[in-house]
């Protein structure tokens, strides 16, 4: 018994330990990091670290990574184990939940963004596990590279060029991460059309729909499309 309850008790230490070393970023990074967006499914958290700037150890769920600008980040583990991050500018990173330190020992500011995926077993109920129209990577393969595919997301790196159309297809529920803003028009599929003006840095979150997109701007329009997929049905 007395070793059930020493192991027991070790266990709960450690767990707590874990507790505790598990804080949101924003509160042990508020320098570092800015809340730009968040609803149920997702948390957008905009990056800006300076040379040599230390953040102490917080937790990220399952998330996505962009990098801006800068090269590399030293993390530090609760183990003691250190490991680079390293990327170049456009890079989509994939990370598993994890806790973790970090530095920036780049020497370079390092600017992006990190997408936190929620847990979400519900989606299962409330989105279907097909997408209810056609593939646009399929449609205009063009204008959609995929840079990321696992089995919580798929990124979509748009391109659409002044004039540029991409024909009706449809997309789960997504956020829009805008990195060259411009204006587009939107057409349903029951010809409603709407004309939106979108900014570079912009966040949008769209539930599972079908349209249409024309670009009636001047430049060219940059986005990234983060798709989110339904659990695994069992």
């Amino acid at each position: 018994m007395f070793q059930r309850s020493s192991a027991f008790i070790a266990a709960m230490l450690a767990a707590n330990l874990a507790s505790a070393f598990a804080q949101d970023p924003l509160q042990v990074g508020p320098d570092i990091y800015k809340l730009v967006f968040e609803n149920e499914h997702v948390r957008v958290l905009d990056v800006h670290f300076q040379p040599g700037a230390k953040v102490a150890m917080h937790a990220h769920p399952d998330h996505l990574v962009y990098i801006a600008s800068g090269e590399e980040l030293t993390l530090s583990y609760l183990d003691g184990s250190t490991k680079k991050m390293t990327g170049k500018p456009g890079d989509m990173l994939w990370v598993k939940a994890e806790s973790h330190a970090a530095q920036n020992t780049s020497g370079h500011e390092v600017t992006g963004a990190v997408i936190e995926l929620k847990d979400a077993p519900e989606r299962a109920a409330t989105q279907p596990a097909d997408r209810t129209g056609p593939d646009p990577v399929k449609l205009t393969p063009e204008a959609y590279k995929v840079p990321l595919d696992n089995e919580r997301v798929r990124v979509l790196d748009v391109h659409l060029t002044a004039g540029g159309k991409l024909p009706m297809h449809a997309h789960p529920d997504h956020l829009v991460y805008a990195l060259a803003g411009g204006k587009a028009r939107f057409t349903s599929p029951d010809g409603r059309s709407n004309d939106a003006e979108i900014k570079a840095g912009q966040v949008m979150w769209h539930a599972t729909e079908s349209h249409a997109v024309e670009n009636i701007g001047t430049g060219e329009l940059h986005v990234l499309d983060i798709e989110l997929k339904p659990p695994t049905r069992k």
